[in-house]
C-alpha cells in the first residue's frame, strides 16, 4: 500500500493519505534570511500548481472553441433563402370549352392567361389545370423548360405542376406549345404561345 504527501498548510506542511507503507518527510522551513521562492517546499508544489493550471487554460480553451463551433453551425442552419418563390396558376382550354375567341370570331385552344410576369432570380412554381381531352406542352427555352402537360376534361381537369427558375436578367421570354394541337393557336401569342415578362 502507499500513501501520498499533499502540501496543504501555508508552513510547509503535508498531511498523508493511503497506509503506513509509504510516508513523505514534512518539509522544513528555511533558514531566516532564504527568500520562500526558493525553499524546498515551494519548489515541490510549484508542479502541482503548474499542471493544474495548465489543465485549467486548456479546459477553458477547449470550451470557448466548442462554443464558437456551435454559434457557426446554428448560423448556418437559420441562414434565410434569398430567392423568393412565386406561384403561378394557367388553365388551359380547348375551343369547344371556348377558351379564347380570335380576330375572325371562332374559338379557339388556349393558356389562360398566356402573358404572365415574374421577379428575376424568383422560384416559380407553375401550376396548369388542363380541360381539354388533347395534351399540350409549355415550352420555354429561355427559361429551361420543356414540360408536357397532361391531357383532362372538362369535368376533371389534369393538374401538372413544375417549377422554373427566373433569370436574373430581366426581359420577355418566349413560351408555346410544341405539341399539335390547334394549328392557328399554336402560332398566334395571347393563345398557345406567350411570354413571361422577367422584371
Amino acid at each position: 500500500m502507499w500513501r501520498v504527501a499533499i502540501p496543504t498548510t501555508l508552513d510547509g506542511h503535508t498531511r498523508q493519505t493511503g497506509s503506513d507503507d509509504f510516508e513523505e518527510e514534512p518539509c522544513q522551513p528555511t533558514s531566516p534570511g532564504v527568500p520562500t521562492a526558493v525553499s524546498p517546499c515551494s519548489s515541490r508544489r510549484l508542479p502541482w500548481i503548474s499542471i493544474g493550471a495548465l489543465l485549467a487554460v486548456a479546459f477553458k480553451v477547449s470550451d470557448n472553441n466548442a462554443a464558437s463551433n456551435s454559434m457557426m453551425t446554428t448560423s448556418a442552419q437559420m441562414a434565410p433563402t434569398s430567392q423568393p418563390i412565386e406561384n403561378v396558376k394557367l388553365v388551359v382550354k380547348s375551343d369547344e370549352e371556348h377558351a379564347r375567341m380570335g380576330p375572325e370570331g371562332t374559338w379557339h385552344d388556349a393558356f389562360l392567361p398566356a402573358d404572365f410576369s415574374v421577379k428575376a432570380g424568383a422560384v416559380v412554381k407553375v401550376t396548369v389545370y388542363n380541360y381539354d381531352e388533347g395534351e399540350h406542352s409549355f415550352t420555354a427555352p429561355g427559361l429551361g423548360a420543356n414540360v408536357a402537360i397532361a391531357a383532362g376534361s372538362k369535368s376533371k381537369p389534369a393538374v401538372t405542376t413544375f417549377t422554373i427558375h427566373a433569370p436574373a436578367k430581366a426581359g420577355l421570354y418566349e413560351w408555346l406549345c410544341a405539341i399539335p394541337c390547334d394549328p392557328w393557336a399554336m402560332n398566334q401569342n395571347g393563345y398557345m404561345r406567350g411570354n413571361v415578362r422577367v422584371v
